[in-house]
This record gives C-alpha cells, sequence and structure tokens, in this order.
C-alpha cells in the first residue's frame, strides 16, 4: 500500500503486466522457443480512471484506452497470466536505459515499470522477476 506521504518526490504506479500467447499465424521463428503462455508481454497502466493498454510489438506499439480491467479484456485464447504491480516511481532525475539489442515487448514493458536489469530478456525472466520482487 502506497501513502501520501511516499508520494512527496513520487508518483504512483498501478499496473497489470499480462503475460500471453500471441494468435496462432502471428508467432514467428524467434517467439516459438518461448514457454507456453509467455510469448508475449504488454501492460496496462490505470491513469485518472482509465486503463492505458501498451501492446508493444515490432511493427507499431499499440496505445488503446480502456475503462475495463485486462482482466475481463484479454482473451482466454491467449492464456494469459496476469501480475498486478503498485508502487511509487522517484521523480526527478534522468533514468539511465539498459536496452542492449532490439526493443523488444519486454523491454517496453521493463520501461514503464522503471526496471534496470539488463538480464531479463524473455517474457518469462521478467514474470519471475516480478514473482520474486514482487513488482517493486
Amino acid at each position: 500500500m502506497i501513502s501520501v506521504l511516499d508520494l512527496a518526490d513520487h508518483y504512483p504506479l498501478d499496473a497489470w503486466v499480462v503475460f500471453r500467447n500471441l494468435p496462432e499465424g502471428e508467432a514467428k521463428w524467434y517467439i516459438k522457443p518461448l514457454r507456453e503462455g509467455f510469448k508475449h508481454v504488454e501492460v496496462w497502466v490505470r491513469d485518472r480512471g482509465v486503463w492505458v493498454r501498451l501492446n508493444p510489438c515490432y511493427e507499431i506499439p499499440a496505445l488503446e484506452a480502456y475503462l475495463q480491467e485486462p482482466l475481463g479484456a484479454v482473451g482466454a485464447e491467449f492464456k494469459p497470466t496476469f501480475f498486478r504491480v503498485r508502487k511509487s516511481i522517484k521523480t526527478g532525475g534522468l533514468k539511465a536505459p539498459w536496452v542492449h539489442g532490439p526493443i523488444t515487448c519486454v523491454e517496453a514493458v521493463k520501461l514503464v515499470l522503471c526496471i534496470r536489469k539488463a538480464w531479463i530478456k524473455t517474457p518469462y525472466q521478467l514474470y519471475n522477476y516480478l514473482k520474486k520482487t514482487r513488482g517493486a
């Protein structure tokens, strides 16, 4: 839980991280070796009562706004796994990125969540990191 005192030089982040498969036919050769149910990751961030969905993909990152949480918007056919992240992010100062290689869905979600761990490269590694740190 975040208190008002925590927000003096921080801003609150309320997000759902959604790990899932891709639709049939969209999985490229480099996606196939990834763990079932963890072939893609996207993030939903709550802002002023609206959920903003960032669905990063190589072609173009999709930004969409929803009034409902992702629990009801992501289809079961994608075998989704949901992880709630609630934390405060320190404001001010330049955040140094840890991007090594192509901008993947994992790198985009790490950027939104302010995670600077270069070794996290796959959706499943990100999921395990979030479980271990409880999203902090």
